[in-house]
């Protein structure tokens, strides 16, 4: 009897860890995906033809919450329909991620978000370029979570419809998520900053990773393709 009840003791402990994996796990990301084909740009192929399509852009950081699988659960139906604009490159720590225009909940299940519209900065305009995304606590390359791992010096790529912006990073370091200072920086330089939370801190981390460049140059991608963008970013990696 002793050795049944050990027995069912196990199967039932056993049975409530895969449970408590599923729930507090966010190893469910792995089932959101952005399957639009687009170019080697980020946007999403025949976009000119297409742009009423997508979600309208919101930028309102208040509204965004913790990624969770109720989350997920939440946004998934509005993910399906977002569409990216741009793609950003950081070669160093393995960043290949689609640029999507607005920060909401749906975007951030997918890639990286602007933080500030268009009609305020864009990439390679003067002003402060900012851009936020999720990190996962199980997935090592999932969106922002090898940001972290960024260095000063690292270089950060930033594509749109025809042009790559290169930026430089100058600051890269941890920030209370009290202390907006890196984000409310009233500037004409042309820079970026792209943040996202502290990893191995729990689900409610309190402070960010920040990352800060500098624009240092850009070029064409009109005509790339993906072996072309790969050739150019390698040389100018060596520079």
């Amino acid at each position: 009897m002793r050795k049944k009840l050990l027995t069912i003791w196990a199967i039932v402990t056993g049975i409530l860890l895969i449970i408590a994996l599923y729930l507090y796990s966010d190893d469910f990301m792995q089932f959101i995906k952005y399957n639009r084909k687009t170019g080697v740009n980020g946007y999403v192929d025949n976009y000119d033809d297409l742009s009423n399509l997508g979600l309208n852009p919101s930028y309102n950081v208040d509204d965004v919450e913790n990624l969770s699988r109720e989350m997920v659960d939440k946004y998934k139906d509005e993910a399906n329909r977002a569409v990216s604009k741009g793609r950003i490159l950081i070669p160093s720590v393995n960043i290949d991620e689609k640029i999507f225009e607005g920060i909401n909940n749906a975007h951030l299940l997918l890639g990286v978000c602007e933080q500030l519209p268009r009609s305020q900065v864009k990439a390679g305009d003067h002003g402060n370029y900012i851009l936020a995304g999720h990190i996962s606590h199980v997935n090592n390359n999932f969106i922002l979570t090898p940001l972290n791992k960024a260095s000063i010096n690292d270089k950060i790529f930033i594509l749109d419809q025809k042009q790559a912006y290169v930026y430089q990073i100058y600051n890269a370091k941890l920030y209370h998520e009290s202390d907006t200072s890196p984000i409310n920086i009233d500037t004409d330089e042309k820079m970026i900053t792209v943040y996202t939370c502290k990893r191995h801190t729990g689900y409610h981390p309190k402070e960010r990773f920040v990352v800060q460049g500098k624009l240092i140059g850009g070029f064409s991608i009109e005509n790339f393709n993906e072996k072309d963008l790969m050739d150019k970013i390698n040389s100018l990696l060596q520079v």
